[in-house]
């Protein structure tokens, strides 16, 4: 019997083996993910912000899933989540550390 998940193929009768395969979309899953929700003291400027979300959706395997700014409390949060050695490459925060 196999069961599928995630991208997941475990089959029972090898107890638990398990084994990566493609996505729908032909890519090939991550084996680890995390999420990441930085905040950043910017909520006004929306040029600054778009460049820190492009700076991040740049890395490959980032993936940002939510922006949101607000103006009275100057703050800006971007979820993010990824491979955690994209999310943690530098390139990803080099540009919002030229804002913050």
């Amino acid at each position: 019997m196999k069961l599928f998940t995630c991208g997941i193929e475990r089959v029972k009768a090898n107890r638990g083996a398990e084994k990566l395969l493609p996505c729908k979309d032909g890519t090939q899953p991550m084996k680890r993910l995390i999420e990441c929700v930085p905040n950043f003291s910017e909520g006004r400027d929306l040029a600054k912000v778009s460049s820190i979300v492009e700076a991040m959706r740049s890395v490959p395997g980032v993936y940002v899933l939510d922006q949101e700014m607000d103006a009275d409390h100057n703050r800006c949060v971007i979820t993010l989540a990824g491979d955690p050695d994209a999310v943690g490459r530098r390139r990803c925060w080099a540009q919002a550390a030229r804002w913050n």
